[in-house]
């Protein structure tokens, strides 16, 4: 996902549009959970903390600064 599709994600998210959440899981649920996993060595904790990780950006999606870029 490139930095305009994740800021219109982003956007789509502030208007509650599950719709933009969804694109944005689709494109780094796998990613997160396997880093997740790689620490924490728990499929289990590792579902839980990438269903918060995912609930957590809906919560604070309005803090996102566009233009920021998303990835570190």
């Amino acid at each position: 996902m490139n930095d305009q599709r994740f800021q219109q994600s982003m956007r789509r998210i502030c208007e509650n549009d599950k719709e933009g959440l969804r694109e944005v899981y689709e494109d780094y649920c796998p990613m997160i959970y396997s880093v997740v996993l790689d620490i924490l060595k728990s499929r289990e904790d590792a579902e839980d903390i990438t269903s918060d990780f995912f609930i957590r950006l809906w919560d604070i999606a309005g803090s996102y600064k566009a233009g920021s870029g998303h990835r570190a």
